[in-house]
């Protein structure tokens, strides 16, 4: 469905000057990349829109039915603000590699049972939102991982946040 970004386009005909609300549509572009960024000013301001991204679908929806994951393996505070006003069923944050490896398993799982059964296993919320924070800190290890997530995840209900951090590179985050 159509999300909220938070953010308005601004346009004029003649001399009529309007804005009009940005949306995502998950059904046609189930991804976000937020603008990239390579300094802290355009870092705060990635950090904001994802978590307007993420308020919007939060309220888009029932209660409970969306749950946002965070992997925050440079362990900033970005998720911090979603993290102190939303109970932990609905706001997971993974720092440790553990931690990450479980999540992945869990939205593997879920793809593959939605692909055998061709429903989301019960229990489940419909839309879980999975937020890669300074990507490509430490994302290496598990890139297969995420590409069979990005790839095959929308049609279970994942979608997935990266924040990109420019400023970072795979050869270096080791």
């Amino acid at each position: 469905g159509l999300v909220f970004t938070g953010t308005n386009f601004s346009n004029v005909v003649g001399r009529l000057y309007f804005t009009i609300p940005k949306f995502v549509d998950f059904n046609s572009r189930p991804h976000v990349l937020i603008e990239p960024y390579k300094d802290d000013g355009w870092e705060g301001f990635a950090t904001r829109m994802m978590n307007q991204l993420v308020l919007g679908c939060m309220m888009s929806m029932p209660r409970g039915q969306v749950r946002v994951n965070f992997i925050n393996w440079g362990w900033s505070d970005k998720s911090s603000m979603l993290k102190q006003n939303l109970p932990e069923t609905l706001c997971r944050v993974c720092l440790e590699e553990e931690e990450v490896e479980t999540l992945v398993d869990e939205l593997t799982d879920r793809i593959y049972s939605f692909l055998k059964n061709g429903k989301i296993p019960s229990g489940l919320p419909a839309v879980e939102l999975l937020v890669l924070l300074d990507y490509p800190e430490d994302y290496d290890d598990i890139t297969d991982d995420l590409r069979t997530i990005v790839e095959s995840g929308p049609q279970a209900g994942i979608h997935v946040i990266v924040l990109n951090d420019l400023r970072l590179s795979f050869e270096n985050t080791k």
